[in-house]
């Protein structure tokens, strides 16, 4: 089993296998708080992971009105389609 990670890795280019890297990293810290019986804070996270970590998305409502403009319906655009006569 080792042998044949080791090989699939080494055919994945550098950035594809610093994502392994991490992702073997977060397997670990997950069976580590798993191990202590509770949740990771951020304290509890390594270094390296908190580089890469973005700032939390903000659910943001639009504004009334923000998309004004931004699309137009030609004229008889509710009319009955040609394509559909038959079943009418």
């Amino acid at each position: 089993m080792n042998q044949v990670l080791l090989h699939r890795l080494k055919e994945l280019p550098t950035d594809l296998q610093a994502e392994v890297l991490d992702f073997i990293e977060f397997l670990l810290q997950k069976k580590r708080i798993a191990e202590q019986g509770g949740r990771a804070g951020v304290k509890n996270q390594e270094p390296y992971l908190m580089e890469k970590r973005q700032k939390p998305f903000k659910n943001k409502q639009p504004k009334l009105g923000s998309g004004k403009g931004t699309f137009t319906m030609k004229p008889g655009f509710d009319e009955p389609l040609d394509d559909f006569a038959a079943y009418m």
